[in-house]
């Protein structure tokens, strides 16, 4: 390698260096060769710094000239890569806080874990956490990203909690639902109070119709299973809102009083009350039997006990229900007592088509008592009990079919036989009794007039004797029944005085024509 070179590689120090060593090289005494060599070696470098020089000068010369176009271009470039360099600033920054955004990303993912998992209290957490970040970072748009999210995730959560008041829960989870509704502050305590009682009604509904397909099996079954989910779910419900609401402590002086809940509640009582009375007013039509009823008023009895502990004794709205359907089962069962010997009756004396006339002897009378026809006293009182009838009545069978039905009829009154309805129960009896009454008389009169004399019973032939007497003695026979019937509605159930209500026309005609003397015209 040329010595210029080399030399050209050196710093000044280094050149110092080598200047000095060949100067200290001529003095030294090493010998002519030495001092030529370095004599030499010295024209050459002197010859080849002056061309670098120059040759420096104007490298120098080009390189100022290039630095404006340079400097325009750097200018250029960074003008062009800014974004791109902002870009790569954004990038870096989003993988230096990566942990941390991906902790922010996944705040609505958590809530809606902790709300289907029932952590109600840790997504209010995050939900408190995410607030604060949009109060500090307002402008960030992820953040406002997670902010809907989040308000999506807590809506549900709203909605869940309203969904576990409709839900078979006692008082612990009813107040933890309601307690996290009050921190939500979605509802103020008014709406809260209606949302609860709105949501148990529902749940009360629910449980109604999931027995309502048993009202067209057994009505008296369906009616006192109702009735005790109603006790069950009115008592809950009043005792769970009086806990939750009405026994909450007092607030401190700085805040301002709560709101007087009681109207709703008794509102929401009052509507339920309505609800059970029409249940019961369209059910029992449907019950017929008296023991079933008097079981049905027992339950409601207690059951108006219980909740007059608490303010909701409706035992004085039963009353008018239950009379009805004791009226209305005492006249179904006289009426249709009475309907059977009517038909009897109107059949025996041909009126329908088809069918042969037949006289009193024939099938109102025992055949064995024809001939002597067993005489029934006029008055039912004869010191014998309200409610044991005379033996004699058995020769008439129909008369005796007629009475067991009636008396069947006011057994199942004396298990549900509301005093205010006597003085109605009698009128309902008196006019059937007399609505049949016609009908006999006018069987009976018909029948001796198919004689072949008149109704003088001395003029005429022993057949006709027979059946006069059987006529008399069968209007006998109906006088005591209904004069018996009587009495035993008045004194067998109610434990009354007949004299107190006076006597009724049924039988007057029969008994006034039943002595000797007078004639029975047709």
């Amino acid at each position: 390698m040329p010595l210029y070179r080399i030399l050209s590689r050196y710093g000044l120090n280094r050149w110092s260096v080598e200047f000095g060593w060949s100067k200290g090289s001529r003095t030294s005494g090493f010998g002519k060769p030495v001092n030529v060599m370095v004599d030499s070696r010295m024209k050459n470098v002197e010859v080849t710094g002056y061309n670098s020089a120059s040759r420096i000068s104007g490298i120098r010369s080009t390189l100022v000239d290039a630095v404006p176009a340079l400097e325009s271009q750097c200018s250029t470039f960074a003008q062009e890569t800014r974004e791109l360099r902002e870009e790569r600033r954004k990038v870096t920054t989003v993988l230096e806080q990566h942990e941390k955004l991906l902790d922010i990303l996944e705040i609505p993912q958590l809530i809606d874990t902790c709300v289907k998992n029932g952590y109600y209290q840790e997504a209010l957490d995050l939900a408190n956490h995410t607030s604060s970040l949009v109060k500090r970072f307002p402008t960030i748009p992820i953040i406002r990203s997670v902010e809907v999210e989040v308000t999506n995730a807590i809506n549900q959560m709203h909605s869940q909690l309203l969904q576990l008041l409709q839900e078979p829960a006692k008082l612990p989870s009813l107040l933890k639902a309601v307690n996290f509704l009050r921190r939500m502050n979605v509802l103020d305590e008014e709406e809260l109070a209606l949302a609860f009682l709105t949501s148990r009604g529902a749940y009360m509904r629910a449980l109604f119709e999931a027995i309502e397909r048993e009202r067209t099996m057994d009505a008296a079954r369906f009616l006192k299973k109702w009735i005790e989910l109603w006790r069950e779910g009115v008592y809950d419900v009043v005792t769970q809102f009086t806990s939750i609401f009405l026994e909450r402590p007092p607030p401190s002086s700085h805040s301002s009083l709560p709101p007087d809940l009681r109207p709703f509640l008794t509102t929401f009582a009052n509507t339920l009350i309505h609800q059970l009375l029409a249940v019961i007013s369209r059910t029992i039509p449907q019950i017929t039997d008296s023991p079933a009823l008097s079981s049905l008023l027992t339950q409601l009895s207690y059951c108006s006990s219980s909740f007059a502990r608490i303010g909701l004794d409706f035992r004085a709205l039963l009353p008018p229900i239950f009379e009805k359907a004791a009226e209305d089962n005492f006249r179904k069962g006289v009426e249709e007592a009475n309907s059977t010997l009517q038909t009897s009756l109107e059949k025996a004396s041909g009126t329908k088509r088809g069918t042969p006339v037949r006289s009193p002897s024939t099938w109102m009378i025992q055949a064995d008592a024809v001939v002597d026809p067993p005489s029934l006293p006029l008055s039912a009182d004869t010191g014998s009990a309200a409610y044991v009838p005379s033996s004699m009545l058995t020769s008439y069978p129909p008369l005796a079919t007629l009475l067991n039905a009636i008396l069947t009829t006011l057994n199942s009154l004396r298990l549900l036989a509301p005093t205010s309805l006597l003085p109605s129960l009698l009128s309902l009896l008196d006019a059937s009794l007399n609505k049949t009454s016609n009908i006999l008389l006018t069987y009976l009169q018909q029948s001796l007039a198919r004689q072949r004399r008149s109704f003088d019973l001395n003029d005429s032939t022993d057949a006709d004797k027979r059946e006069k007497a059987v006529v008399l003695a069968v209007a006998r026979a109906w006088i005591y029944l209904v004069r018996f019937v009587r009495r035993g509605l008045v004194e067998g159930v109610y434990a009354r005085k007949l004299k107190e209500f006076g006597s009724t026309g049924v039988g007057e005609t029969l008994k006034g024509r039943e002595g000797g003397g007078e004639r029975l015209s047709a």
